[in-house]
């Protein structure tokens, strides 16, 4: 894979907004309009930034994963198979008498591309807090072509629930032995937190308050994903959705911005009681 972190100039504990300038500043001086641009060198400035100024490619990207999408032409054929079955190996494209060399370059690449490796798509499921710290897990790839694998894969801190890793050459073999391999493509699950739950880049935790709590204001003790203990102060009058947010006890990410987000959530009791309902009754009188 390309140094993305040396082709803007940083080093890889860089911060957004130093990816920021650095991209600008690049941008700008080999952009193509300009007299001394570099449209290969703007390029590639551009798919730099691209991966680094997203959250989860550069966390793909960190982990040794290559976060850009496979396949012919940038999109993803993990599930094309429209050529199986048939047997490209005798077809010729004629061009003329006059093509030269040009006929034996479409023909050789064309048959690259049919008799490349079929991809291979691999689902493994993972718990919450592997999703948010990352994880090393071993996986057993079944081949058609060849006899099945088992590999270490690096599972990036921060991945969402249906991404997918792409490890390239790591699919089935070429049909004639001679073309490039497929790829391989490892589908994440994550299984559900009984607390916590995510929201894009944010964990997020319900937190039942009865009626009263909510009115008077509280202090209730709660455990973050990593297990530590948080005292999270509700204030007088919180209403149905009220968030409270805690900076440093979500999912870790480059910009130091991991935030849990605590949702107040009211519930009522079933049933009152007879003395319940008098002292209601007396808040009434009272405009409550």
């Amino acid at each position: 894979m390309k140094d993305y972190y040396k082709i803007l100039g940083i080093d890889r504990g860089a911060s957004q907004e130093d990816i920021q300038k650095a991209f600008r500043k690049l941008a700008h001086q080999y952009h193509p309009d300009k007299k001394d641009g570099d449209v290969t060198k703007f390029k590639e400035v551009n798919e730099a930034h691209q991966v680094l100024s997203n959250q989860q490619k550069r966390a793909q990207y960190d982990a040794g994963v290559d976060p850009r999408s496979g396949g012919m032409g940038g999109f993803d054929t993990s599930g094309f198979r429209g050529f199986e079955g048939f047997d490209f190996g005798n077809v010729e494209f004629d061009f003329g008498g006059n093509s030269g060399g040009f006929a034996e370059a479409i023909n050789q690449m064309f048959r690259g591309v049919v008799n490349r490796g079929a991809d291979v798509q691999v689902d493994i499921t993972i718990s919450f807090e592997e999703s948010v710290f990352g994880a090393a897990k071993r996986i057993t790839v079944p081949y058609r072509r060849k006899a099945s694998e088992t590999i270490e894969v690096r599972v990036p801190a921060g991945i969402e629930p249906g991404s997918r890793m792409q490890y390239t050459g790591r699919g089935e073999p070429s049909k004639d032995g001679q073309s490039s391999p497929g790829d391989l493509f490892v589908r994440i699950q994550v299984q559900k937190h009984p607390s916590f739950e995510r929201q894009g880049g944010d964990i997020i935790y319900p937190l039942s308050l009865t009626p009263s709590e909510a009115m008077l204001g509280t202090t209730k003790e709660i455990q973050d994903v990593r297990g530590n203990a948080l005292a999270v102060v509700v204030p007088e009058m919180s209403k149905e959705g009220t968030h409270i947010i805690l900076q440093g006890h979500g999912i870790p990410r480059p910009t130091g911005n991991d935030r849990l987000i605590v949702f107040c959530h009211i519930t009522y009791p079933k049933k009152l009681s007879k003395k319940a309902k008098e002292m209601l009754k007396d808040l009434q009188k009272e405009g409550f």
